[in-house]
């Protein structure tokens, strides 16, 4: 569990130290409620054990959040959010901002 916390920080002090906190991609948005150009996003990669409630409270401090997270990987998850075979180790996933 520590280890998911050090990438996702290790993560986002990079893209502060970078003088960037953004990529573009197609993704959903949760500030425009739609699948849309997200502006403001970064890539985790999946580790054993992960599922995206334990992802969404990291990046969001809220397990509930985990629709999000799901919604901006549809495409890679497919389409039953609770197949728990849908999240592989190694998955590199977008994470949307707040």
């Amino acid at each position: 569990m520590h280890a998911l916390f050090l990438v996702i920080s290790l993560v986002l002090s990079t893209l502060a130290v970078a003088g960037q906190n953004s990529t573009s991609a197609p993704a959903y948005c949760p500030e425009f409620g739609i699948a849309h150009v997200c502006t403001s996003y970064y890539t985790y990669q999946v580790v054993s054990g992960d599922s995206l409630a334990k992802i969404a409270l990291y990046a969001y401090k809220d397990e509930n959040r985990w629709k999000i997270i799901y919604e901006a990987n549809k495409d890679l998850l497919g389409p039953n959010p609770h197949d728990p075979r849908a999240l592989r180790a190694g998955m590199e996933l977008f994470i949307p901002s707040r």
